[in-house]
């Protein structure tokens, strides 16, 4: 079953936003291993580590894509 990968990132003042890392992860992906190899790695490909963006929490909607309301 694949799960849907929500990462929270913030800068220094507390100005937080909420980004889909992924649609495609596995169960397995969320745990631990993931958050401390893939999330530092799509922050540094996607520009948030070079604008001093920083992990707060990340999270997994199992069954897809999690829509805002």
């Amino acid at each position: 079953m694949l799960v849907t990968v929500i990462a929270t990132i913030c800068l220094a003042n507390g100005t937080c936003i909420e980004r889909t890392v992924t649609n495609e992860a596995t169960l397995m992906q969320c745990g631990g291993a993931f958050a401390l190899q893939a999330l530092p790695k799509w922050m540094e490909e996607n520009g948030y580590t070079a604008r001093g963006y920083r992990l707060a929490k990340w999270g997994c909607v199992i069954g897809g894509k999690r829509e805002r309301a």
